[in-house]
């Protein structure tokens, strides 16, 4: 427990950031995937309801979130939310859907700007891309699976900011398309913190392995982190940068190179662009 203190303390968010996350109680779930969740555990499908849990960003995130707690007995440092799904149980899960979602809340994203539609769809090529990236550098199944998951959760700040703060949120998405800026750099001058910043500090809070913290917290600015070797950040601020454009050259922009450098994976972008090759067209950026 110190151990793991001591290295949030590394990048503990400002003052803003702290301010933020007492205001974001909310991470709804998209109401289609909830019913047939709600579907499977009525029918006692624990495992079809584990698969399904596993592709929704905010599900998976608190369910995660529960396995990993004290609350639920040792913690499992778990980073793969459908087997959490299946060790929790039908009865636990029930309970967690009913704490957890809240239709009415996507009610104020309409005008936004923000396409709850695209963020799910995009979280889950993140992840999936995310797992290929791993594999390919052989890395063991604890790793893929943290990278899969950070992939799934990356933009879990982005949805947490807003569906809780919307008339904010809008002002995010006109200085994006007025200013040409980034997701991070607007959400930067209007909330004073990132989604990556947020999104990180909301798992940190609730417990999840660090690995998979770090890599939702850098993964637009991985030379943050101190280690330099392989690790879910790398796979998922690849991975991020990869679906952002249609080839190799132009998500090179977005890439750090340098951190790549680092890490000893510079020479490695064109083995990684081709486990995206096979992916479905991504949606536009969220």
């Amino acid at each position: 427990v110190l151990a793991r203190a001591f290295k949030l303390d590394l990048w503990l968010p400002n003052e803003a950031v702290r301010k933020l996350l007492g205001r974001l109680p909310t991470l709804p779930s998209m109401s289609s995937d909830y019913h047939l969740i709600v579907e499977a555990l009525e029918a006692g499908d624990l495992d079809q309801a584990a698969d399904r849990i596993a592709t929704d960003p905010p599900l998976a995130a608190k369910t995660l979130q529960l396995a990993n707690s004290a609350a639920w007995g040792p913690p499992l440092d778990e980073s793969h939310p459908g087997r959490c799904a299946r060790e929790l149980g039908l009865s636990n899960l029930r309970s967690l859907l009913l704490l957890s979602h809240t239709y009415s809340a996507y009610r104020d994203l309409t005008n936004t700007g923000f396409d709850v539609a695209a963020f799910v769809a995009r979280s889950r090529q993140t992840s999936q891309l995310a797992r290929r990236i791993a594999e390919s550098e052989a890395a063991n199944a604890s790793l893929a699976d943290q990278a899969a998951g950070a992939g799934l959760l990356h933009n879990l700040g982005k949805l947490a900011l807003a569906v809780n703060l919307p008339e904010k949120y809008r002002q995010v998405e006109a200085r994006r398309s007025d200013g040409g800026l980034s997701s991070w750099e607007a959400e930067q001058d209007v909330f004073g913190a990132t989604h990556g910043e947020v999104g990180g500090s909301l798992l940190a809070l609730w417990g999840l392995p660090m690995p998979v913290i770090e890599a939702v917290a850098f993964h637009h600015h991985p030379t943050c982190l101190l280690t330099r070797n392989f690790s879910p950040l790398t796979a998922v601020h690849v991975a991020t940068a990869f679906l952002s454009f249609p080839t190799l050259e132009l998500a090179r922009e977005r890439i750090d190179v340098g951190y790549l450098g680092a890490v000893q994976t510079d020479q490695h972008l064109e083995r990684w662009w081709a486990c995206r090759l096979d992916l479905p067209e991504a949606p536009q950026p969220v």
